[in-house]
């Protein structure tokens, strides 16, 4: 008499609240992802450029010990 209870068939339930977990779970684990690959490629980049410097300073370097050979032995040779 008027007292009807609602019944939830509760591996419905269950069923989405295991895809729903999962989900989170997927866009927690992309979200890991996108900022480890933003750290890598800040690394990376830093890699880079101590990289370039370093061989913006070995050129420099080759340049003069160029001259410095060629001060002395007044020829160049093939460097």
């Amino acid at each position: 008499m008027g007292g009807e209870i609602a019944t939830e068939d509760p591996t419905r339930s269950n069923a989405e609240d295991i895809k729903s977990a999962r989900a989170k779970r997927n866009r927690d684990a992309a979200t890991r992802s996108r900022q480890q690959t933003k750290e890598k490629k800040k690394r990376l980049e830093g890699e880079n450029k101590v990289l370039s410097d370093r061989i913006t300073e070995l050129e420099k370097e080759h340049e003069e010990l160029q001259r410095q050979y060629i001060a002395k032995y007044g020829q160049r040779k093939n460097f």
